[in-house]
C-alpha cells in the first residue's frame, strides 16, 4: 500500500494516565458530554424528509459495494 506524505506506519498508542482513569468524574463528564451530540430519533422525520427506509437500505448496499 502506498502511503501519502502525511501517513506513517506508526500507530499512536495512548498512555495510561492514572489521574484521568482513576477519577470517577471522567466517565461522568464523558457521558454528560455525549448527550449533547446524540442524534434524536426524529432526525430523519425532520431534517431528512426525502429519505425513507428503502433509500437508506439502497444507500447502505451501494456503500458496501463501493468499499469492496
Amino acid at each position: 500500500m502506498e502511503l501519502f506524505c502525511i501517513e506513517t506506519e506508526y500507530e499512536p498508542i495512548a498512555l495510561y494516565d492514572s489521574v484521568i482513569i482513576d477519577d470517577d468524574r471522567t466517565l461522568t463528564n464523558l457521558i454528560f458530554t455525549e448527550e449533547h451530540y446524540l442524534i434524536t430519533g426524529s432526525y430523519f422525520k425532520c431534517l431528512q424528509t426525502e429519505l425513507n427506509t428503502n433509500n437508506r437500505s439502497e444507500l447502505a448496499s451501494w456503500m458496501l459495494e463501493f468499499i469492496t
